[in-house]
């Protein structure tokens, strides 16, 4: 092979270490003999590199140094006259160029990662209701012990209220993953675990001995069971579903009774009053609960999740409606006063706060054709029991819509009965008026709820009464304010008077449940939204025990992987998985359990959000301080150290459903940044339907559990049970109809015909309306029906609203704005955007509301189902989502627009309005395609600083990148004099990638900083921080090292010496002077580094491994690989000591020290470390990952080393497959890869086919970094060497003397590049004839190599001094040749010992120089020589030592 291969080779990527505080793109992609060591970097994607970031102990997010093409030709070309034997000149620097290995991440955090984490809560985030942490659920349910004056007492009670409360709040099944009240989520008893105690107390109550009753429950308990199992979640199928309202309505007098006795405490007493009010208003209810259906068989379970373990509340939800009751035609002034001067203002006040508040007057415009339709009363009384807690009433002097005194009113008469049917105790009350009833139903029929306890009562002084009925109904609420019920019974003058007392009592009620100090953060609202979600599959679940049973064995298996749960849509994935959730987060209160349910928000399908939400979780759970990046390489990258993290403290299971709803963006569906083998103490409970994703997890061959559709008999039992609820029946024939279908067998299907079938009016005509529905064949054809028949019952009157697209379909404006919005809609945006009253909303919305579902506020399907089939059927109106989305742009940009050109500074807090704008304004723009305006909006400098801030810097992104915003950006900002407007422009430019602009912006903001306040040393060094780091970026090392230099000066100054921020900014500078050759330097820094950290952390600590890896990296970069491999082996320990042996910081310390044994060409050393590297890699990331690729590569040089080309060659192209499948056919990786592969031609002499590769190297660095760039200086080089192979010197020529200009110019005087590229123009110049152009290229070659080494041996003075030698041999010049030939070798054997390749080439010179001077008897000795360690290294059979033999016996 010619030396002028060896050159080319001499230019490929091999990697030198990574170092900490480098995260840029691949900033050298030049490159040595080989690439296959090229370091992993932060940014694996085409896509802007993440900024530095706080924490080291990410994985990979790393650029290698600069130092990288230090190989240049052992000896000239052969051919010259006089010119050795060609084999001279067969010696290279080292058998693998100074592998550069992977070095720790890019910084260490400002505060240590504490290695034993503080305890977290005793509770899981997911607790309802603000529970306390530590408050226990008693031992015993109704534990009062009974004594003998007691017993009796309560065992009549107990028999009176004919209910058996061993039980109490909840089913057996499902209690205990609630806990409604201030509890933790402790296990109530059921049967099995305290049927002793039962079994006492039925004794006790009855007198009876041991004899006769075999159940463990007393005899009065046994005679309502069976009639009661539905209530409790019996294991039993139940003959009684609900209780009649009588039944309820005495038991809740005998509730009252025992709390008197001291038999129930007063919060179990208020829960299973609260249950028993819930089952009363679903007796006969027009709204019934929902129904998720699982399977059901002989040994289902039917539980009932209304009062189970919802995690939601109040405070969770923050979406409070008031209902305001009141007559309406004296009470105009009021309302005027309550609707455009109280809410307004109580509104902005709490929405401050994350608070959704809507006031609720079906009064104020109700119409004619709802009250022609009978519906008033129904509507009015379902919206209290929404509305609940809060419920206001004004009472002047008028009595409201009431019978009158003689004569029947009867529309009233038909409003009133059709409301008893789903509120039969009206019926005691047929003469009283609308206004009474509200009253009744929301303060006076039960003091004891929470509703009453809160109420608000307002009455005008001065009234005179119309009807003794009103004057009644005062007294009676007065009496009852006097017994403790309402939180205010007032009397006010005026609407003045009232404004002022009703603004302090309401807002006294909302401080109690949404104190200042409470506002959620965006990860608890966003917590609280998935929470919505899975209490909106838990309110009533059919339940197959042996899903549970199966799940639950798998995850008890602690070496059991990932499970995914799969079925076809609407089988009941999600609400299995959900139910399952909240049992698990009440029997594991202790371990950390993520639910995540992809498409129940819009950040939920968005990977990056997904990731960032995962990570928060845990850094909040486990109390850490982990830097989360903000590039989703980077994260992908971080997201196992999480996972790890999570694993070694407490445990953490992560639930993920409906993957294939991710969208497939940044390859999410690809599934390369879920681990294939979990950390320790990492369960993955997933759930997918085909798709992509199942594709990839049948390939992982992961576990799966099959969730299968309801058999016909379920069918039949589940049809039963719905109609029983609703008080209906199917003939038998229907049943058959229904439950014959085979549609039916999905639940989302079967409820949804259910629940249409319950609404239906006709008897006669139910059969011919099963049949209509049932010629849906899939689930939104199902839907479409519904909304076709919800188009039939709404219809707005004429000129009831002046938006057109209300017009054009009521129903679809409606559906159509849930889902367009990103987030969903509060209601009260929706009725501001539509324009409507509440009276014409409630109805529709008491219609919608088992299709809508409230997360975090916000109205949202309750399926994917749902938005598919809106979608579809909505889509036939010309343009009509994209005048939705208009009519939202001009609904934000008219209501935030003052608070959005508010924003000064992208650290500012913006108002919860400004929020939702800046949301939802810039997403309608580019899902319209609207891109003018996407881009106005963006660069105004305002909406630049909000977008720009960490929420919104993802969106920001991706909406610069939609619409070529990048330069409106610029020009906008350019003008600008704020350093806070500086420094955030040029941050989002050095993460948008763009790095030239972003350092234009940290310059501006550096002579702003020292002009405007030089004493503001704090932001001066983050600016100089800034600024070094893209300089560095750019290849311009001899800027960023004097830009790093004062900053570090700065924070010398302001923290102390054992910050560890200090060290930060250390290890950054150590990397520059790395990048620059000046190791000496970079190594007093990077022992400065870890001296800082030792003293900080101790010896066992992340960041103290973090910083042997550096120095390992550094010592390989020199040669040194005995104290290299000494580093790396520390690190490796502390690695594997703190982070798990399966942790991707791990491999690449393996990966790093493997490089080291190659360099050292110690191959058989180096395949176990990268076999064992590429197996965590694989296990964490999949076998398609970027730094799977990584370690393929390094795997592949070695192959090339040891002859066996044809191997190499095949594990190239997997590598470049992989590569240009996640990264892009354009990444600097994907040139590493090309580059690796010419070399690879070049050594087999197929040089036309490496010229094809390195050309498209070179394009992928001029377009990735520029001709001004080392990198692309690397690729010029390259390519020169393989024209030089050709013969085509005059194309060569000005490509070497281009790279070394631009070495010069990026690297200065003084660098291993810039002598590397001297000994390339010398070595092509040789063999052009122009020896004496020659020597002054060599002589500068060897100072630079000797300036750097400071009289250590150094591997590139050997290499340079062996082509110096040839250059002498074509000169003539003996006595100099051999001189130098012999200094070449003495300078091998002091870097590499004697047994190493490049001294066995460097002996094989020596001998051709001895043969072509006559003396074979000394030629024959350092050929022998040569020979023997040849065997040594490869064996006997190796094509290196075969040769070295011959030339013996020549």
């Amino acid at each position: 092979m010619s030396s002028a291969l060896r050159r080319a080779e001499g230019g490929l990527s091999v990697n030198r270490p990574l170092d900490a505080g480098n995260m840029g793109p691949k900033a050298q992609m030049a490159e040595r003999s080989l690439s296959y060591d090229r370091p992993l970097d932060a940014v694996l994607s085409a896509a802007p590199p993440p900024p530095p970031p706080v924490s080291n102990t990410g994985m990979m997010q790393q650029v290698a140094p600069s130092r990288v093409a230090y190989t240049r030709p052992l000896g000239a070309v052969s051919g010259a006259p006089s010119a050795p034997p060609p084999q001279m000149a067969q010696m290279r620097a080292s058998s693998i160029a100074y592998t550069r290995p992977l070095d720790a991440a890019t910084a260490v955090p400002a505060a240590p990662t504490p290695l034993v984490q503080p305890a977290a809560p005793s509770i899981s985030y997911t607790r309802p209701l603000g529970a306390l942490t530590n408050v226990a659920l008693p031992q015993r349910a109704y534990q009062k012990p009974l004594d003998a004056q007691g017993a009796p007492v309560v065992a009549t009670q107990i028999a009176a209220a004919g209910r058996p409360y061993q039980k109490p709040l909840d089913a057996i099944e499902v209690v205990s993953n609630y806990a409604p009240s201030a509890r933790a989520y402790q296990k109530p008893l059921d049967a099995a675990d305290d049927s002793d105690y039962w079994t006492d107390l039925g004794h006790a109550l009855n007198g009876d001995g041991a004899s006769g009753n075999q159940t463990g429950l007393p005899p009065v308990v046994l005679a309502v069971s069976s009639s009661s199992q539905y209530l409790f979640g019996s294991q039993y199928m139940p003959e009684k579903s609900l209780l009649t309202p009588d039944e309820i309505d005495a038991e809740l007098k005998n509730l009252r009774d025992l709390l008197d006795a001291g038999f129930l405490q007063a919060f179990q007493y208020e829960e299973r009053k609260a249950d028993l009010i819930k089952q009363k208003k679903f007796a006969f209810s027009s709204s019934i609960p929902h129904v998720s259906f699982g399977e059901l068989s002989a040994n289902v379970i039917l539980d009932s999740m209304d009062d189970a373990p919802h995690t939601s509340s109040k405070a969770a939800n923050r979406n409070v409606r008031v209902f305001i009751s009141s007559t309406f035609r004296d009470m105009g002034d009021e309302r005027e006063a309550l609707l455009k001067h109280v809410f307004p203002l109580l509104q902005k006040e709490y929405r401050e706060r994350g608070v959704s508040l809507t006031a609720v007057d079906l009064r104020w415009g109700i119409t004619s054709e709802q009250t022609n339709n009978a519906q008033t009363i129904n509507v009015c009384l379902s919206e209290i029991d929404r509305c609940r807690p809060y419920f206001v009433t004004l009472l002047g002097g008028r009595y409201g819509w009431a019978q009158p005194d003689h004569g029947v009113d009867e529309l009233l008469k038909r409003t009133h009965d059709r409301a008893a049917e789903s509120f039969p105790w009206i019926r005691k009350f047929s003469t009283r008026s609308v206004t009474e009833l509200e009253i009744r139903h929301a303060l006076l029929n039960d003091m004891g709820s929470e509703t009453s306890r809160r109420g608000l009562v307002y009455m005008r002084k001065d009234a005179q009464d119309e009807d003794t009925r009103l004057t009644h109904l005062k007294k009676e609420l007065q009496d009852a304010r006097s017994q403790g019920a309402f939180r205010a019974l007032g009397q006010y003058r005026d609407a003045e008077e009232l404004k002022r007392t009703l603004s302090a009592d309401l807002m006294k009620l909302l401080d109690e449940d949404f104190p200042a100090a409470t506002v959620p953060t965006p990860l608890e609202r966003e917590r609280q939204a998935h929470d919505a979600f899975q209490d909106s599959r838990c309110r009533v679940y059919v339940s197959k025990p042996s899903y549970f049973s199966e799940l639950n064995s798998h995850l008890l298996n602690p070496t059991s992987g990932p499970i995914v749960v799969v079925g076809d849509a609407g089988v009941g994935k999600s609400a299995f998985l959900c139910n399952w959730a909240v049992r698990y987060k009440r029997d594991n209160p202790d371990k950390l359990v993520i639910t995540h349910f992809i498409g129940a928000t819009s950040a939920s399908t968005d990977l990056a959000q997904t990731l960032t939400r995962i990570m928060q979780e845990i850094n909040s759970f486990y109390q850490l301080d982990k830097e989360i990046p903000t590039s989703v390489t980077a994260m992908v990258e971080k997201f196992p150290e999480f996972l790890a993290e999570a694993g070694k403290r407490r445990g953490l299971v992560l639930l993920l459903d409906a993957l294939d709803q991710l969208s497939p963006a940044d390859g999410a569906q690809d599934l390369l940044w879920l681990p294939t083998i979990s950390p320790d103490g990492v369960r993955l409970v997933l759930s997918c339907q085909t798709s992509p994703c199942l594709n990839v997890i049948t390939k992982r061959k992961w576990r799966s559990m099959q969730i299968q559709p309801l058999s016909k008999a379920e069918r039949t039992i589940l049809i039963s049970e719905y109609m029983q609820q609703a008080g209906k029946k199917l003939t038998p024939e229907q049943t058959e109809l229904v439950a014959s279908s085979n549609q039916c067998g999905y639940p989302l299907f079967l409820r949804t015909l259910l629940e249409e079938l319950r609404v239906f009016g006709s008897f006669e005509q139910l059969e011919s309306k099963i049949s209509g529905y049932l010629a849906a064949k899939t689930i939104p054809d199902l839907f479409d029906k519904v909304f076709e028949r919800l188009e039939k019952d709404f219809v707005l009157p004429a000129n009831s609203t002046n938006c057109k697209e209300v017009e054009k379909s009521f129903i679809g404006a409606v559906l159509g704005l849930v889902l367009v919005s990103r987030k969903g809609l509060a209601e009260s945006e929706m009725l501001e955007c539509l324009n409507l009253t509440q009276a014409y909303w409630s109805p529709l919305f008491l219609a919608l509301e088992e299709f809508l579902v409230s997360r975090s506020g916000f109205l949202a399907f309750f399926h994917d189902y749902m938005r598919q089939a809106v979608e579809k059927r909505y889509s036939r109106i010309p343009n009509f989502f994209n005048d939705l989305r208009r009519l939202l742009t001009g609904y934000w940009n008219s209501k935030a627009a003052s608070e959005m050109a508010a924003v000064r500074s992208s650290k500012d807090k913006l108002s919860p309005l400004a929020q939702r704008a800046f949301e939802e304004v810039p997403f309608h723009y580019e899902a319209s395609s609207d891109i003018n305006s996407l881009r106005n909006f963006i660069s105004k400098p305002s909406h630049f600083r909000a977008l720009a801030a960490q929420a919104f810097r993802f969106d920001l992104v991706r909406y610069v990148r939609s619409c070529d915003g990048a330069v409106a950006i610029k020009n906008a900002m350019q003008s600008l004099s704020d350093i806070s407007d500086m420094d955030t422009t040029a941050s989002f430019f050095k993460e948008l990638g763009s790095y030239e602009i972003a350092e234009d912006f940290y310059q501006k903001a550096l002579v702003a900083a020292e002009k405007v306040n030089p004493r503001n040393e704090v932001t001066l060094a983050d600016v100089l921080d800034g600024l070094g780091y893209v300089q560095r970026l750019r290849g311009k090392y001899i800027d960023a090292a004097k830009t790093l230099e004062r900053c570090l000066e700065l924070k010398r100054r302001l923290l102390k010496e054992d910050d560890g921020s200090l060290a930060t900014s250390i290890n950054n500078l150590a990397i520059v002077f790395r990048k620059q050759g000046k190791y000496e330097r970079a190594e007093e820094l990077y022992n400065n580094a870890l001296a800082i950290r030792l003293k900080i952390f101790g010896t066992t600590h992340a960041d103290v491994a973090q910083s042997y890896n550096s120095l390992g990296c550094l010592y390989q970069d020199q040669g040194k690989f005995e104290i290299a491999e000494k580093n790396l082996m520390e690190a490796i320990r502390l690695r594997e000591l703190l982070l798990g042996s399966g942790h991707p910081d791990l491999a690449m310390s393996l990966f790093n020290l493997g490089n080291v044994y190659l360099d050292w060409s110690r191959f058989q050393e180096s395949v176990p470390l990268y076999d064992r590297a590429l197996e965590i890699y694989e296990a964490c990331f999949g076998p398609q990952h970027p730094y799977v690729a990584q370690v393929l590569n390094s795997m592949a040089g070695v192959q090339q080393e040891m002859g066996h080309y044809d191997d190499a060659e095949k594990i190239y192209f997997r590598t470049l497959q992989i590569r240009e499948a996640s990264l892009g056919s354009s990444h600097p990786d994907v040139a590493l890869t090309l580059n690796d592969i010419a070399v690879l031609y070049s050594r087999q002499n197929r040089f036309d086919e490496a010229v094809v590769y390195y050309k498209r190297a070179l394009e992928i660095r001029r377009a990735v970094v520029g001709e001004a760039h080392p990198d692309y200086a690397q690729a010029l080089k390259n390519l020169a060497t393989v024209y030089q192979d050709l013969g085509r010197y005059h194309e060569a020529l000005p490509l070497f003397e281009k790279t070394l200009d631009v070495y010069k110019t990026a690297l200065g005087e003084l660098h291993p590049n810039v002598a590397s590229a001297c000994t390339g123009l010398a070595g092509l110049k040789q063999q052009m004839g122009r020896f004496n152009e020659c020597i002054p290229l060599y002589e500068k070659a060897l100072q630079i190599y000797g300036d750097l080494a400071g009289g250590a041996p150094d591997s590139d003075m050997a290499l340079t001094l062996n082509d110096f030698a040839v250059l002498f041999f074509k000169m003539q010049n003996w006595a100099k040749a051999e001189e130098t030939y012999l200094r070449a070798l003495d300078m091998y054997e002091r870097c590499f010992g004697e047994k190493h390749p490049d001294v066995c080439q460097a002996l094989i010179n020596i001998g051709h120089f001895h043969v072509s001077r006559g003396d074979k008897g000394k030629a024959k000795e350092y050929f022998t020589r040569a020979a023997e360690t040849y065997r040594e290294i490869f064996g006997a059979n190796h094509a290196k030592t075969l040769h070295a033999i011959s030339l013996t016996s020549a």
